[in-house]
């Protein structure tokens, strides 16, 4: 009999006397969109000037110099994981399309993030941070908070600067994502092997 692995995101945030939190329901607003964003004239030329092999694709370092022209510089780790979301031929490089995409992205969630950097340090707190994900829906638990905070912030303790900040994104929907394939139901819930739990691990880290 295969090992048996229940999941919960409990709705209410509760689920038998323990903190969780479950994906968005039908009512409840995702994060940004995948959307090219507007034409603009810069962003091709970015494109063109990182593209220093000239395969009218970027790799992960041109990628991520690319990408230091608009944000400040963005750590490999979190260049991998946009990587891993908007290349869509599975070739771990990124053409124009799906850069515009990509961009489109970013643009959106820094939107988002400087709405809630309100003493614009480039970082947020966890209070902000906690904000920030309720308000598209996602109801955690103060231990998921602790665990994101302990992950990804940098110094000064206790500040998630944007480059984390994405990858924090990019994690919780994945995570999502990968919940919804199971929770069948739509019930927050879900039963699975110890052989797909592992899997959909391996997947989002």
């Amino acid at each position: 009999m295969p090992v048996q692995v229940d999941v919960s995101f409990g709705r209410g945030g509760h689920r038998g006397g323990r903190g969780g939190g479950h994906p968005p329901g039908r009512n409840q607003p995702p994060p940004p969109r995948h959307q090219a964003p507007p034409p603009q004239n810069d962003l091709w030329g970015w494109f063109q000037k990182a593209d220093k092999s000239r395969t009218g694709k970027l790799n992960a370092h041109e990628l991520q110099q690319c990408l230091s022209n608009g944000w400040k510089q963005f750590n490999i780790e979190t260049v991998h994981a946009l990587i891993s979301v908007f290349d869509k031929d599975k070739d771990r490089r990124i053409d124009f399309p799906e850069f515009q995409q990509l961009f489109a992205f970013i643009d959106q969630w820094a939107q988002v993030f400087n709405q809630y950097d309100t003493n614009k340090t480039l970082s947020i707190g966890p209070q902000e941070l906690r904000t920030v994900v309720s308000s598209f829906g996602y109801r955690m638990s103060e231990n998921f908070f602790n665990i994101t905070m302990a992950r990804f912030s940098q110094p000064p303790v206790g500040q998630i600067n944007f480059d984390n900040f994405i990858r924090v994104a990019i994690l919780i929907n994945s995570i999502t994502n990968t919940f919804r394939a199971f929770d069948t139901t739509q019930t927050g819930t879900a039963t699975i092997t110890y052989e797909q739990y592992t899997e959909a691990f391996m997947s989002t880290v």
